[in-house]
């Protein structure tokens, strides 16, 4: 027969059955789950609630038995005691968190009351836990609302290193000293010096205090709001700011950064203390600050943190290795393909002023021999209307190309040289000297300047710079020779057939080479 209830066990028991063995391990269950289910902080902590939940009772006589027996009475006690430790007492919702939590487990052990409900039936029995009344839980959440909407954080905040400096020049100062006298302050200063290693979450030194926690807490109150600390900021500063703000400095800020373990040895954590809490207090602030946009109106806002979900690229945003090459390298590819491109154009644009030279250059040289060569029936044609051929008068119609400009040499006749010999004179002698001067117009107007306005003026000019060159290659000569040799070459020459024919000659030479040179090009 296996035991159903209770009452089957000890029945078992008394039989000398195996089960008297179970019912010692259950006993011994009990008592463990009694021992270790909280902690000695905890246990200590509601067995404080209790008490003062039991003295409050006490001060009215038709309810002191409020919390010794379950009743109406219990439940107006129990929201008349939370009521009086928040508001009257000024406590945050997690105190009246804590007295609920207390009472919870008090009903619990002390009557057996069990579940998540609390309920009357038909015969005025109650069951469940009285902490679950509904007045009661709505209270508590009323509590949570206050808390939220009075905008005030009952947590601790974490003194900074920036604080401490802040603090420490303040406690310096001799307006406070004469306020709070010389010895509270270098008292102080020593106590929040030490505050990291000395104090932990309890509030309470290590070593012996010479005067109370609430004497502490009172002197960091006035201190921090004197010096100016609290401003902008919502929470309040307590014995355990040094513990936090110490150790998020040595974790985050120092210029020798602790490691995990050595912050919490130094802060006083234990090795079985989950990680999630002690980020909580080591990386509160950081995760604040990440978390919260109130800078996003902010010109100078950092927008890197911002860059989330959705969120746009940021402008201040630290760039990696991989990105940075990427974008290197597309810069270079424009770069190369951009000097490319300005060369390309460059060239081009040289060419065309090279082209629109040498159409200026072939125009003046068209000009200027006009000028030397424009004699009556001259005539102009292009490369395919020129054809060599002999006439019926076996004259022979040659071509001589000077830069585009096209003549028929033959064209001018022994009678038109005849005609004219001081005309034909002078054009030969301009002709002559533009030849030595290796046919450049510029050559031109270095040597005879503004002569070339008149050919009357740039025979003057030639005239003189051929005795100039003769002088220089014989000495200094008799300069009457070479007037006479001028005066002779305007005289005519119409009766002179020799010289006229050697003269042709030579020019069907010079035509020969000419017409040999382009049959080679």
């Amino acid at each position: 027969m296996t035991p159903e209830t209770p009452d089957d066990i000890e029945g078992f028991h008394e039989k000398g059955s195996v089960v008297s063995d179970i019912s010692g391990a259950l006993g011994a269950a009990t008592q463990a789950t009694k021992d270790h289910q909280y902690s000695k902080k905890t246990k200590s902590t509601y067995q404080g609630h209790i008490d003062r939940g039991k003295a409050y009772a006490a001060r009215f006589p038709e309810m002191k038995d409020a919390f010794v027996n379950i009743s109406y009475a219990t439940l107006m006690m129990l929201r008349a005691f939370v009521s009086f430790q928040c508001q009257e007492n000024n406590y945050s919702h997690k105190t009246a968190e804590g007295i609920r939590s207390a009472f919870k487990r008090y009903f619990q052990e002390t009557f057996g009351c069990q579940g998540d409900t609390w309920k009357c039936d038909e015969d005025g029995n109650w069951s469940g836990n009285p902490v679950f009344d509904p007045p009661f839980v709505e209270y508590m959440a009323s509590l949570k609302n206050r808390d939220k909407l009075s905008g005030v954080s009952k947590q601790s905040l974490p003194m900074s290193y920036n604080d401490m400096k802040n603090l420490m020049s303040y406690l310096q100062k001799e307006e406070t000293i004469g306020q709070h006298t010389e010895s509270l302050c270098l008292l102080f200063q020593a106590f929040a010096t030490a505050g990291f290693t000395l104090w932990t979450s309890k509030g309470r030194a290590k070593i012996k205090e010479p005067f109370s926690h609430s004497r502490i807490q009172n002197v960091l109150d006035i201190f921090t709001n004197e010096a100016g600390l609290l401003e902008h900021r919502n929470g309040r500063f307590s014995t355990h700011c040094f513990r936090r703000g110490g150790a998020q400095y040595r974790l985050m800020f120092a210029e020798e950064k602790w490691s995990l373990k050595a912050v919490k040895w130094w802060g006083g954590w234990s090795e079985g203390e989950r990680t999630g809490t002690i980020m909580r207090y080591l990386l509160d602030e950081l995760v604040r600050y990440e978390s919260g946009f109130g800078d996003m109106l902010s010109p100078v806002r950092n927008d890197s943190r911002h860059s989330l979900f959705m969120g746009g690229a940021s402008a201040t945003e630290p760039i990696t290795q991989l990105p940075l090459g990427i974008a290197l390298e597309g810069q270079r590819r424009e770069t190369d393909a951009s000097i490319s491109s300005t060369r390309t154009e460059l060239r081009t644009e040289l060419q065309q002023l090279h082209q629109l030279v040498s159409n200026v250059e072939d125009s003046m040289v068209r000009k200027l021999q006009t000028i030397i060569y424009g004699l009556p029936g001259i005539l102009e044609a292009s490369m395919s209307q020129v054809s060599h051929q002999q006439g019926e008068q076996g004259r022979e119609i040659q071509e001589i190309s000077t830069k585009g400009a096209l003549y028929l040499k033959k064209m001018w006749t022994v009678s038109m040289r005849k005609s004219d010999p001081s005309k034909y004179s002078a054009r030969k002698l301009i002709a002559t000297e533009f030849n030595l001067l290796g046919r450049s117009e510029v050559a031109m107007k270095e040597v005879h300047g503004g002569a070339l306005s008149l050919v009357r003026d740039l025979i003057a000019s030639i005239r003189e710079t051929k005795r100039q060159r003769k002088r220089s290659r014989e000495g200094q000569e008799d300069g009457g020779e070479e007037e006479v040799e001028e005066e002779e070459v305007e005289e005519d020459d119409g009766g002179d057939e020799e010289e006229e024919d050697e003269e042709e000659k030579e020019e069907e030479e010079v035509e020969v080479l000419v017409r040999t040179k382009r049959r080679r090009v």
